[in-house]
């Protein structure tokens, strides 16, 4: 069985891993999206509601080993924004523990609330500046 070497090359590089993790996370908040649309159209399961602000704890958790397991792999490969990289990631865990302390027992706005800004900032923050490591790593194999 013949290895792509580009498959290698993303192993590597961490991009592979990252990637995946990257798509764990988002199932993740589709499936916490689906739970609060499902609530707020009224036809919700009352214990998954209720079971939310620990599967949001949870998917917080995941952000941060995520966040270091990045961080490594930027600072191992010599990218150039890996402390600006790093900054970003402190500044948007700053924020979610920030609203997640002012939430407290969330009622249903505020849940949309957490959901709708952790999902927006990864969005973002995969789409631009994951993109950008993604690009430099494609210039160092070239």
């Amino acid at each position: 069985m013949e290895v792509e070497p580009d498959k290698i090359k993303k192993h590597i590089t961490g991009l592979e891993v990252m990637e995946r993790q990257h798509k764990q996370l988002h199932r993740r908040l589709r499936g916490l999206a689906e739970v609060l649309a499902a609530a707020e159209g009224g036809n919700g399961d009352p214990d998954a509601l209720e079971g939310m602000p620990d599967q949001i704890d949870v998917l917080v958790d995941n952000i941060r080993v995520h966040f270091r397991a990045e961080e490594d792999v930027m600072s191992f490969h010599g990218y150039p924004q890996a402390e600006t990289h790093r900054a970003a990631h402190g500044h948007f865990l700053e924020a979610v523990d920030k609203l997640l302390a002012q939430c407290g027992d969330c009622d249903l706005g505020g849940l949309r609330d957490v959901v709708d800004f952790l999902g927006g900032w990864l969005s973002t923050h995969v789409g631009k500046q994951d993109q950008m490591f993604k690009e430099f790593q494609e210039s160092q194999a070239s």
